[in-house]
């Protein structure tokens, strides 16, 4: 894992869908649009934090990093500002 000075977090990660744990207590709920901080991004399941303080772990596949959302964002900007 590398690890940033910001308290562990690798990324930020912005939720694509919401998601409800299932019997697994090591399971981390969340709705679609949440930022979620992202402290271990290793295999299908990654170790997450929320805002309130709650963590555990999240299936990266409804999850997508927020830096790269922003990039798709501002693409489609200019791309649709050219029409």
């Amino acid at each position: 894992m590398n690890q940033f000075d910001a308290g562990g977090i690798l990324f930020r990660a912005v939720a694509l869908y919401s998601y409800a744990p299932t019997d697994d207590p090591s399971e981390l709920g969340f709705e679609k649009g949440e930022m979620l901080d992202i402290l271990d991004d290793r295999g299908k399941w990654w170790s997450a934090k929320k805002s309130d303080g709650k963590s555990g772990i999240v299936p990266s596949n409804y999850v997508s990093l927020y830096f790269l959302r922003y990039i798709e964002f501002v693409w489609n900007q200019i791309w649709l500002s050219q029409f």
